[in-house]
Formats: C-alpha cells, structure tokens, sequence
C-alpha cells in the first residue's frame, strides 16, 4: 500500500523510528537483516492502525462537513528536502 499523502508518510516514518526506539529493548535480533524486518514490521503494524483511524476520521469529516487542507508543491518539496 501507498500514502497518497506526504505529510502522513513523513508522520507514519517519525513514529515507526520512535516506537522502534522505545522498543529496542525487545529486539531479538542480531543481524541488520533481522532489524530491518523487525522495523518493516513496526511500520507495517503502524500502518495498518492509521488505515483503521483514518477511515473512522473520513467519517466524522464526512458527516461535520469539514474539508481537509493539503500541502501545496513547495510544503511537499521542503519535506522532501528534510527526509
């Protein structure tokens, strides 16, 4: 799956290293293969909990008839350039 959206991509990316952080404690591992897949896990994980948030926020936006503010071109190229 994509993020249609760059300032959720760059949000789910800071919160998978966060909790990867937090959790390095129950890393098992030993090889940087098994890290990554390890944190591909988290971020998996993470996703999969923004797709459920987001389809109930999508919802109540829906029914509170509020529109959602996207990033022009330039906010979009100045998180390219701070990934």
């Amino acid at each position: 799956m994509r993020l249609g959206d760059a300032e959720q991509a760059t949000d789910l990316l800071a919160e998978t290293f966060a909790v990867a952080i937090e959790r390095s404690g129950q890393f098992r591992g030993s090889t940087e293969p098994e890290l990554a897949s390890w944190t591909w896990a988290i971020a998996r994980s993470l996703l999969r909990a923004a797709e459920r948030r987001g389809q109930v926020e999508r919802r109540y936006v829906e029914q509170l008839g509020i529109e959602r503010r996207t990033l022009d071109a330039a906010e979009v190229e100045r998180l390219d350039e701070l990934a």
